[in-house]
């Protein structure tokens, strides 16, 4: 089994500020919105979210990939 680094608030801002999104936020307000985030591993095939859930969060995915599948 392999043991996974603990991710650094520091290293969510910076990745968060090469966002175009959050390019134009101080960087006090950056700082704020990190520290209230919560940073998670999820194992492959984990069900972020499913269309029609709430818009209450948001997922940056810092490592691996994530797969979006709409049923048609």
């Amino acid at each position: 089994m392999t043991k996974r680094r603990t991710i650094t608030l520091g290293e969510v801002r910076r990745a968060l500020a090469r966002v175009d999104l959050f390019e134009s936020l101080s960087e006090e307000d950056l700082t704020r919105f990190v520290k209230a985030g919560k940073v998670r591993d999820y194992k492959r095939g984990t069900m972020l979210f499913r269309r029609g859930d709430a818009a209450d969060r948001i997922h940056l995915i810092l490592s691996g990939a994530i797969e979006i599948v709409r049923p048609t």
